[in-house]
């Protein structure tokens, strides 16, 4: 296109320009197909490991809700230990379903602090 004058050759400088914005057009539909199907898949992964975590969680609460995650000795958790080992109901524990609630808490904590 640069060697075609603008006034003398009109016409065939408007296809030209015509055809280059076609090229582009379709170079850009292309690249948005490509972004949104990278897209869907990061979010099929991001979903799929979410309910595949969930899943487990569930399992693990279910199999060993009876079951303390940390004894402690007497008298450790006074105050708060029935509700530290509320699903178990053993004395000085913590149980499954609290341990899984104190991390969440501790890791959100934590990125709210940008550490992670």
């Amino acid at each position: 296109m640069a060697g075609l004058s603008m006034v003398d050759e009109f016409a065939k400088c408007a296809k030209l320009q015509r055809r280059c914005n076609h090229v582009e057009n379709i170079l850009k539909e292309n690249m948005n197909q490509r972004l949104n199907q990278k897209i869907k898949l990061q979010m099929l992964l991001i979903y799929s490991f979410r309910v595949l975590n969930g899943a487990l969680i569930l399992w693990l609460w279910y199999m060993y809700k009876d079951k303390p995650v940390i004894v402690f000795s007497d008298d450790l958790l006074w105050p708060i230990q029935n509700f530290l080992s509320w699903p178990c109901q053993h004395k000085n524990a913590i149980s499954l379903l609290i341990w899984l609630i104190i991390t969440r808490l501790g890791i959100s904590a934590c990125k709210k602090l940008c550490v992670i």
